[in-house]
């Protein structure tokens, strides 16, 4: 051999491998998981589309009136990864569009 040949060896330790039903379980868990994220992130978009809307809405838009003032113009969903989901198209207003969920009080 000469000084310019190199060798590399190689060993090959064997993994404990899962039985096939748990990787079938693991593989499902990974794809409904996906799957319920992908339908989040739809269901946020339509919500960011339906704030727009009620923003624009002339009612709403004097009843937001003290707090938000009145001289933004039309708001829009913002594409792309941005901090802000929702802007006027004169960027006067952002905002962030957020879920939550009322509790329910049994107790009552």
């Amino acid at each position: 051999m000469s000084s310019e040949e190199t060798t590399c060896q190689t060993e090959v330790v064997e993994q404990p491998t899962k039985p096939k039903k748990i990787i079938k379980i693991e593989d499902n868990k990974v794809k409904l998981l996906s799957y319920t994220n992908s339908q989040t992130a739809k269901n946020g978009y339509k919500e960011e589309e339906l704030v727009c809307k009620d923003l624009n809405n002339k009612l709403i838009k004097e009843a937001f009136t003290p707090m938000l003032g009145d001289n933004y113009n039309e708001c829009n969903r913002i594409t792309g990864n941005h901090k802000c989901d929702i802007q006027s198209d004169n960027k006067i207003l952002k905002g962030q569009v957020k879920k939550y969920k009322k509790k329910v009080n049994f107790n009552n």
